[in-house]
């Protein structure tokens, strides 16, 4: 088994927080920046609000940064340790996987193993109870959406 022997301190985790918001804000700028930000006589351009949101998140993340760097010494206390880093990876991991599965298999065959590791990992159920969950709800969601409600969601090689 993988051990990780390394504490994630507060200081660093809202550091790289604030920097990826700041990133996230900055693409918010840009991409409002290239539609139109004035104002026209009916009202604001289609850019100006997104503009807006992205100037004030970009504002508080250099506020953030500001203040994370002024308390340092403060921030020192580990938030995550190497058996919370490996328990939320445990999450993550198999999530990304499902998530870039989709765009190949569709929504429902991932769904369904992403389903059956959660459930074989967090519960104490049998094989045939995990294969029936597993099987049960991608089958009532495409029965939900794609057959009673026609909104079609990705298939895959379905259809």
């Amino acid at each position: 088994m993988l051990r990780l022997d390394f504490d994630v301190k507060r200081f660093g985790a809202e550091l790289a927080f604030a920097f990826f918001l700041l990133l996230i804000g900055g693409a918010a700028v840009a991409g409002a920046l290239q539609m139109n930000v004035g104002w026209k006589d009916d009202g604001p351009g289609a850019g100006f609000f997104p503009l807006l949101v992205g100037l004030v998140l970009c504002a508080a993340c250099v506020v953030q940064i500001v203040l994370t760097l002024k308390h340092r010494r403060t921030l020192q206390t580990p938030i995550f340790d190497g058996e919370a880093v490996r328990n939320l990876s445990g999450i993550v991991v198999p999530t990304a996987l499902c998530a870039a599965a989709i765009t190949v298999a569709g929504i429902y065959l991932p769904a369904a193993f992403l389903l059956a590791y959660f459930v074989h990992r967090r519960t104490k159920r049998s094989p045939i109870e995990i294969a029936a969950i597993a099987t049960a709800v991608p089958t009532a969601l495409y029965l939900l959406f794609d057959v009673a409600l026609e909104i079609k969601l990705p298939g895959g090689w379905l259809y």
